[in-house]
């Protein structure tokens, strides 16, 4: 008798393990095939709204060229570049088809380079280009601000750049990262759908992920035309130094 319970409880033991071993694979499993979440472009866009506070304060900086106009058009320029690369990388991604063989051939490619992280080194490490902004803020731009400006429009734009652009500013930082972050895990999802042939369940992927992106897509599209406007004006000024 005492043999026979061991052995079943042995048995027990085992399949408690096969239980516990295949309820974790499952797991996994179910954590993997989850869809990435849509990030939250909000910050992203904020910021570009607090830069019109150039455009009314423009023309005091114009009625006094400065060499700090250049390293004020270097910064706005690097700004915009990161920007541009952003939006237009989620534009591209909300709008993948795979309706013909060469757009499925571009889709494809597309979300090669977006699984293997290359849209994220495309469009460069916030944090890093945060760093060089706020550089170059303290050395040249600081200075020239409150000779010229009243006080409270210094302090907006000291706010501006050394507040929301630190490198440790965690909700603008956060934001650009998990946006290249959902990029690289929607490749993961949806590039091995089109290998396998599975172009309509590929196509209805980017179908959810464009609905839920495109009024935040389209609200920082439109900041940023106005940010570029901005930014063509203050590149022209400082060609005149």
């Amino acid at each position: 008798m005492t043999t026979i319970f061991s052995s079943m409880d042995g048995c027990v033991n085992l399949n408690l393990s096969i239980t516990l071993k295949v309820s974790r694979s499952y797991d996994k499993c179910t954590e993997m095939s989850a869809d990435p979440k849509v990030p939250d472009l909000t910050p992203i866009v904020d910021i570009l709204k607090e830069f019109r506070i150039l455009e009314t304060i423009k023309s005091k900086l114009f009625a006094r060229p400065d060499e700090a106009s250049k390293h004020l058009s270097a910064v706005l320029k690097k700004i915009s570049k990161s920007y541009i690369t952003l939006a237009e990388n989620l534009r591209i991604f909300t709008t993948l088809t795979f309706d013909s063989e060469p757009q499925t051939r571009e889709s494809k490619e597309f979300l090669f380079e977006a699984k293997f992280g290359y849209l994220t080194d495309e469009s460069g490490d916030a944090r890093a280009s945060c760093s060089r902004i706020l550089n170059i803020y303290n050395t040249y731009l600081s200075g020239w601000f409150f000779r010229l400006l009243k006080s409270d429009e210094a302090n907006r734009l000291e706010t501006l750049f050394r507040v929301k652009f630190s490198p440790y500013d965690k909700e603008f930082v956060l934001a650009v990262d998990r946006t290249n972050e959902f990029l690289t895990n929607s490749g993961e999802l949806i590039y091995p759908l089109v290998v396998e042939g599975d172009l309509q369940q590929a196509q209805q992927k980017v179908k959810e992920f464009s609905n839920d992106l495109d009024l935040p897509l389209t609200d920082l599209r439109n900041e940023l035309k106005i940010f570029l406007s901005m930014e063509a004006d203050f590149l022209e000024k400082s060609k005149a130094v």
